[in-house]
């Protein structure tokens, strides 16, 4: 009921508005759509541009750690060495 009611209202708004405020609005609308599709890719870049990161993140960590590991067994062939 409430939601007919409200219909036919903006039906009738929309109605009495001048054919150049219509064409207007047509134009703000497609503006708006194209504005809200670039949105999603931005949106979808960004997980994309996150979930690389948090990979590399993980490869620099496993790489840190195996040349911590060469840097005490070079210490240790340095140190038996003098």
């Amino acid at each position: 009921m409430v939601v007919e009611e409200l219909i036919g209202n903006v039906s009738g708004v929309v109605a009495a508005l001048p054919p150049e405020i219509i064409d207007k609005v047509g134009s703000l609308l497609t503006i708006l759509k194209a504005v809200g599709i670039l949105f999603i890719i931005y949106v979808g870049y960004l997980l994309m541009s996150a979930i690389l990161n948090w990979k590399k993140y993980g490869r620099l960590k496993r790489i840190e750690k195996k040349l911590v590991g060469l840097e005490r067994k070079l210490d240790k062939v340095l140190k038996k060495k003098k």
